[in-house]
Formats: C-alpha cells, sequence, structure tokens
C-alpha cells in the first residue's frame, strides 16, 4: 500500500489541491481488508486521506426524501453506500443541508442554506456552488459504472440552462436538532428513454484536453478531475452547442419527441 501512496503522491504534485470530493465504488476499489467491517471502511478513508492531506468531501445523497417529504440533517442515513455512511458518521465534521444532494466533509464548515422557501440544489450557497473554485478536486475511485462519475455534468447541465431536463418540485421538513424547517426544493430528470445511455463519455474527451488526470492502474480505476477548469472548459463547449454532453441517440428521441 505505500508504493499505491507513493505514486499517488507523484501524480498529484504538479497539482494544488486544496479540497477534494470524493466519489467511489467500493466494489471497484483496492481489496483493504480489516478485522471488522468498520476497519476496512476506516483503511479507504485513511488511504485517501494519506494521499490528499486536504479536507475532504463525500456525497451523502438520500434520494428518498423526495417521498418521506422529510429530511433530518443528523439521522437522516445516505443512500450511496457502506463507505459513505461510514464517512457521514465517523469522519465527517458537518454534513450539509439540501434533503437531497447533500454532502458531508472534513475541514472549514461551509454556510449553508437552511430557511424557509426554496432551498435550491444548485444555487448560490449549495455545495456544488461551493466545488467550483480554484484547487478544488473530484476524485473518482472505483467508479467503473459511470452513475457516480456525472453528478458534476447535472450541475454544468444547470448552469448552461439545457433545453433537454425537467424540472420537479417537493416540498420537505428539514429537521435540524429539535427545529423543524419547511423548505420546497427541486431536481432535474431527463426525458424517459430506458435503455439509452443518455450522456456520452465526456471523460475520454477531459483526459485528452488534461483536465482529467488517470491513476496508472489496471486494478482500480481511478480519476482526479479539476471542477473549476473542467466547469469552465465545458460551459464553453455548451455555449456553442446546448446538447454536447448527450449521445446522438437520445439527441434524435429528443427531436422525434417534440422535446427540443
Amino acid at each position: 500500500m505505500n508504493d499505491i501512496i507513493k505514486v499517488f503522491k507523484d501524480l498529484l504534485k504538479p497539482l494544488k489541491i486544496e479540497t477534494v470530493v470524493v466519489y467511489a465504488d467500493l466494489m471497484h476499489a483496492f481489496p483493504l481488508l480489516g478485522k471488522s467491517k468498520s476497519e476496512m471502511l476506516r483503511n479507504h478513508i485513511t488511504l485517501i486521506g494519506d494521499v490528499f492531506a486536504c479536507p475532504i468531501w463525500m456525497p451523502t445523497f438520500t434520494f428518498s426524501t423526495i417521498k418521506t417529504n422529510v429530511y433530518d440533517i443528523k439521522t437522516t442515513p445516505s443512500e450511496l453506500g457502506l463507505l459513505n455512511e461510514y464517512f457521514r458518521n465517523e469522519i465527517a465534521l458537518w454534513r450539509s443541508s439540501h434533503p437531497i444532494f447533500s454532502y458531508a466533509g472534513t475541514g472549514v464548515i461551509p454556510e449553508m442554506e437552511i430557511k424557509p422557501g426554496l432551498i435550491e440544489p444548485y444555487g448560490s450557497l449549495s455545495m456544488f456552488e461551493k466545488m467550483n473554485v480554484p484547487n478544488f478536486y473530484l476524485l473518482q475511485y472505483g467508479c467503473r459504472n459511470g452513475v457516480q462519475r456525472k453528478f458534476l455534468l447535472n450541475y454544468i447541465e444547470w448552469l448552461a440552462s439545457v433545453p433537454y431536463r425537467k424540472k420537479k418540485d417537493f416540498d420537505v421538513d428539514i429537521i435540524v436538532g429539535a427545529e423543524k424547517i419547511r423548505c420546497r426544493s427541486f431536481y432535474y430528470v431527463n426525458h424517459e428513454l430506458k435503455g439509452v445511455q443518455k450522456h456520452r463519455n465526456i471523460f475520454e474527451e477531459l483526459k485528452q484536453e488534461g483536465l482529467l488526470i488517470e491513476f496508472p492502474s489496471k486494478q482500480v480505476q481511478i480519476e482526479i478531475i479539476d471542477i473549476y477548469s473542467t466547469i469552465e472548459y465545458l460551459l464553453v463547449k455548451l455555449k456553442k452547442n446546448p446538447f454536447h454532453l448527450i449521445t446522438d441517440e437520445y439527441m434524435d428521441f429528443l427531436r422525434n419527441e417534440s422535446y427540443v
């Protein structure tokens, strides 16, 4: 494992990483062992911490709040797997307030939007906006299935006001300690087309542009992305072509159904 850490650190030397947000899929991560499940999970977090030596954020999304209409910042569990839930409970110093797209993290507690009324997933006080700054990087750790890798694209599509997403609203009670705050929020979905890849493989393009760095391992897929520069680059692309991120097949569907 020390060899892995050395290779990682050598790869990161040219970068000035001040914060890293981690998307992980343990099914395809390094096979770290421990005497218990908790120790195994801690070993993954320790590995990431040893490599980056900076504040760590992890998503703690809770999609079920769309139906339950209740989000307790302290107790509502993350729905993104064992590592994220372990990090939320055992490592993180704070958790953010959005009822679907929450993050937990170490380091300075960011300003959050916790007040009655509209709470935006991508607005000025959102965690996505706070990632859109220089020296904030994304670590994609074992994300071979592509699902975790698209969160950044969703935010960029919102910034670019792409014409192929639908907005859905929902009411939710956000619980902060003993206080219950009634809010309304929204999320975006694609027009449905089952069995078809909607986003094209933008990550190959980012690699060619030098915005994505791959860890040299055949065993585990690891990618490091400069979030701020990637957003700038893709917004320019989307200004020229609002459909830059989607596949030709999905584009044909949108035209045929008169969605665009």
